[in-house]
């Protein structure tokens, strides 16, 4: 997937949300209490590359988050709607040249962005009955990892999960 394919990475959500994980006559997964989703998401952040690189040289992230297709998406309810995100506070996580700390060389040059991401999304008033109820995950820390066996860099979400059973005193 490229720039300016965000419609598309929107569809692709949709579809994978109907049908995954289907469980006790729950027919999508959003009906489930708590959902997680992370990985490659594979939105990008729009603008010259230059920019961009310049921003993560400066550790500007509010300018790189302004222009991000992810960011947007939620916000406009496009996709992932109802989601939270921790706030980034790291660089660009795609894409490198492997085994360096530099951003693609090659002769596509793609623009560094935030494909690799992680969310989330507490089930409250979905109307599914389960017998644990919670206040939902809770953000905690939101970082990149430093390991350079790919052109991703890893992403790690520490959450917070205080479930309450029913029937307990």
């Amino acid at each position: 997937a490229h720039d300016g394919e965000v419609a598309e990475r929107n569809a692709q959500f949709h579809e994978l949300a109907a049908h995954l994980f289907p469980l006790d006559g729950c027919t999508h997964m959003l009906g489930h209490d708590h959902v997680i989703f992370c990985g490659d998401l594979n939105y990008r952040l729009e603008g010259a590359r230059e920019v961009i690189e310049v921003n993560a040289r400066y550790h500007q992230y509010d300018k790189m988050i302004a222009v991000d297709q992810l960011s947007a998406a939620m916000h406009a309810g496009t996709a992932f709607d109802g989601f939270h995100e921790l706030p980034i506070a790291f660089n660009p996580t795609f894409k490198f040249d492997v085994g360096t700390d530099i951003y693609d060389t090659s002769k596509k040059r793609r623009t560094p962005a935030y494909c690799d991401r992680v969310l989330w999304k507490n089930g409250a008033g979905w109307g599914v009955k389960t017998s644990c109820s919670a206040r939902g995950f809770q953000g905690v820390e939101y970082l990149s990892g430093n390991s350079r066996e790919s052109d991703h860099r890893p992403v790690y979400c520490l959450l917070r999960f205080e479930p309450t059973w029913e029937g307990a005193a």
